[in-house]
């Protein structure tokens, strides 16, 4: 039986997922996870349906983190919760991710990433970006989610930033995504496979098909509130 009518889908990076310890060694933020679990169940209760794109941050924690990556997740979520591998052909063909957003209309909450193991090297689908943008694709083309779709990316930055050197010049709203390109390069974080280009990327797709779309540093407290609100980070509109 379908529950819900709309979805929030949450993206979140290498740089939320695994913190380093004063040792130098990498280790899960189950702090940060925890927190976001907890702002996620706050949604579910208010009859939002939830998906979670989760960096595995392999780079940092091992070949073999995603699945205490999943497992500190589910831990953290209050519904019931499957986890998804998706592939290439899945999110490139319509209705290709229905499993995933039949799950989130049930009142559960989807934990998804790209099967690293099936996705070739130079598949665009290694960066979670690009996996929000295909669900979020998806999601507003299925005639669901009547009452609206929310995306978020969340990671260690508060937006796009005017000033890459300046952390607090977040732009606020972009309506031409074009007009921004100059800002951004294809930068990231050590140990990352994202960067600005395919986030401002993301957000044209999320433009053309109607998706709200935040980019937001997901270190803030109670951030998803805070965007909900139109409170922090850069929307796209």
């Amino acid at each position: 039986m379908k529950e819900v009518n709309k979805l929030f889908i949450g993206k979140y990076s290498s740089s939320l997922i695994a913190h380093e310890t004063t040792t130098g060694r990498y280790e899960i933020d189950t702090a940060c996870i925890d927190s976001h679990g907890r702002q996620i169940n706050k949604l579910t209760a208010q009859g939002w349906g939830a998906i979670v794109i989760t960096a595995f941050a392999r780079n940092r924690l091992g070949a073999q983190a995603a699945s205490r990556v999943i497992d500190t997740w589910q831990a953290a979520i209050d519904r019931d919760t499957q986890a998804f591998l998706v592939t290439e052909a899945e999110m490139d063909v319509a209705g290709g991710l229905d499993h995933i957003l039949d799950f989130a209309t049930s009142g559960g909450v989807a934990i998804v990433n790209g099967n690293h193991a099936l996705l070739g090297t130079d598949s665009k689908y290694q960066n979670n970006d690009y996996s929000l943008g295909a669900l979020a694709k998806q999601a507003a083309t299925s005639g669901l989610f009547d009452e609206g779709i929310q995306a978020r990316m969340f990671s260690n930055v508060g937006g796009i930033l005017a000033d890459v050197n300046d952390a607090s010049s977040v732009v606020s709203v972009i309506e031409d995504v074009a007009a921004y390109r100059h800002l951004v390069v294809d930068t990231h974080d050590a140990g990352t496979t994202g960067g600005a280009i395919t986030k401002l990327d993301v957000g044209e797709v999320c433009q053309e098909y109607g998706v709200e779309l935040v980019i937001a540093h997901g270190r803030t407290e109670n951030i998803v509130a805070l965007t909900m609100a139109g409170l922090a980070g850069t929307r796209f509109v």
